[in-house]
């Protein structure tokens, strides 16, 4: 139990001196890690770092793969702003003593547009699109009884027109059982570690003559500089305790904390209420000082969501759906299909 404390201890003194040394806010890049991909985890206010088990993991807390009893893929669906859609597709391979593998695969994508000009507002016949997209490979083990470790690897890239960027990201995670409080879960995230990306070639790039360039005898090719960007590095950690866990019945609630990088401290608020491990009902809030300070409604920020899990000739198939309210932007829905086998 020493042993466990001390690792979770240095875990958390690590992620808060990451927190501490930067401030800037709205300076990221790769927003759409940032983007909930799992309905569960959204509608109890994203309150999930200590809950989070399976494929999921992948998004909230690697550890969280350890926490595996079989095989599970895992399809999500976001409808996001202006016609703006992230899917997910993770895959989890429990391999017993050795640990849990997962890979994932997440993309932000939308239709293109055609571009327009002053002496051409009706459009010039070019097209302009952007996408985001990530592939991630995760490890997970359950160290001890009370103590489980997972890290995440992420190969990321992101294309604005012709220019393009790419880069690769960390996450790691852990989770605490502590055999003392019976029902209560710690979590640690330290999700998008990495260096600094930066767009590069398409229109950065250009080939320009000069006549008076002695010994030039055709165009350079030049291109400009773009400024580097840093991934939306965050620091959460959450806290989980069963208030009801019978073979029936079943009522957690969770609170988090998470500091990002490009903005300020969040406190999730979170619960969960499952029927015959079948039917669960889900509703949290996201307390964000900044939107709060422009929220449209007192509303802004909370989540509902529900699921239902069917078992059947030694599978599970789950459905997921929440909804979260962004306040001007309205009532943001999530969907996903799962299968355990």
């Amino acid at each position: 139990m020493r042993k466990t404390l001390f690792i979770f201890t240095i875990l958390l003194l690590l992620g808060s001196g990451y927190a501490q040394d930067v401030s800037k806010v709205g300076t990221a890049g790769c927003q759409f890690l940032k983007i909930g991909v799992d309905p569960r985890g959204v509608a109890m206010g994203e309150a999930f770092t200590a809950l989070t088990t399976g494929v999921p993991s992948l998004y909230w807390n690697p550890a969280g793969l350890a926490v595996t009893d079989g095989q599970q893929l895992v399809v999500s669906d976001v409808e996001w702003f202006a016609d703006i859609r992230t899917n997910f597709l993770g895959y989890s391979l429990p391999m017993g003593r050795m640990g849990t593998l997962g890979m994932g695969f997440t993309a932000l994508t939308m239709a293109e547009e055609e571009i327009t000009e002053v002496v051409n507002p009706e459009g010039t016949g070019y097209y302009w699109g952007a996408n985001s997209f990530a592939l991630a490979l995760s490890y997970a083990r359950q160290l001890t009884t009370e103590f489980a470790f997972g890290i995440t690897g992420k190969l990321l890239t992101e294309r604005i027109w012709d220019v393009s960027s790419t880069g690769f990201g960390i996450d790691f995670g852990a989770l605490l059982y502590p055999e003392v409080a019976k029902g209560l879960r710690l979590g640690l995230a330290i999700t998008n570690f990495g260096p600094d990306m930066q767009f590069r070639g398409g229109q950065l790039d250009e080939e320009v003559y000069r006549p008076d360039w002695a010994d030039l005898t055709g165009p350079m090719e030049v291109g400009l500089t773009s400024m580097p960007y840093s991934l939306p590095l965050a620091i959460r950690l959450g806290i989980v305790y069963e208030l009801v866990n019978t073979p029936s019945n079943w009522l957690v609630t969770a609170v988090e904390l998470s500091h990002p990088k490009d903005g300020p401290e969040k406190v999730h608020i979170g619960s969960e209420y499952g029927y015959k491990n079948t039917l669960f009902l889900r509703a949290g809030y996201k307390y964000d000082r900044y939107m709060y300070d422009y929220r449209e409604s007192n509303t802004d920020g909370f989540s509902v969501g529900a699921g239902i899990r069917y078992a059947m000739n030694g599978a599970a198939y789950k459905v997921d759906y929440a909804m979260i309210n962004k306040g001007y932007l309205g009532w943001q829905p999530l969907f996903s299909l799962g299968l355990e086998f």
